[in-house]
């Protein structure tokens, strides 16, 4: 049988993390950290300067293979591709703070790279909704702690 309680918790945790992860992403784009958009995202791997690509929960997936098949052609070397947990590309436009939706992005930095490593290895074995992605993987089989 279910705690109730302990359910309630977990929805907690999950805001909790996803909170922080829009908090995170907030300050990369405040230290200009962030090149928003699939053109300037697949610049971005070609040149080997992305870290983290983010995709929008609902971003197509042609536009994710272009994404992947860019990185595979780049000098990219172990860049973490991620799919925000709740944010669809309206939402995810919202958290940047621009007045349009954003299907992806990329994120040049290492700290933000470091965060979503560390949030990855705490989420293993629970089911937080977080979605790390690669290149081999197709989106249902890639959930973090499944």
């Amino acid at each position: 049988m279910y705690c109730e309680v302990c359910e309630v918790c977990t929805e907690m945790q999950e805001a909790a993390d996803i909170s922080a992860l829009n908090r995170e992403l907030r300050r990369a784009l405040e230290e200009g950290s962030v090149r928003i958009g699939a053109r300037k995202t697949k610049k971005a791997l070609r040149s080997g300067e992305a870290k983290v690509v983010l995709f929008a929960k609902n971003c197509p997936s042609w536009l994710r293979e272009e994404i992947f098949r860019a990185a595979s052609e780049g000098k990219a070397s172990e860049v973490l591709f991620y799919e925000h947990p709740t944010a669809g590309h309206r939402e995810l436009g919202l958290i940047c703070g621009k007045p349009f939706s954003i299907s992806t992005l990329c994120i040049t930095s290492s700290d933000f790279a470091e965060f979503l490593r560390r949030h990855a290895e705490r989420a293993a074995g629970e089911d937080t909704g977080f979605v790390a992605l690669n290149a081999t993987q197709s989106r249902s089989e890639s959930k973090v702690g499944s």
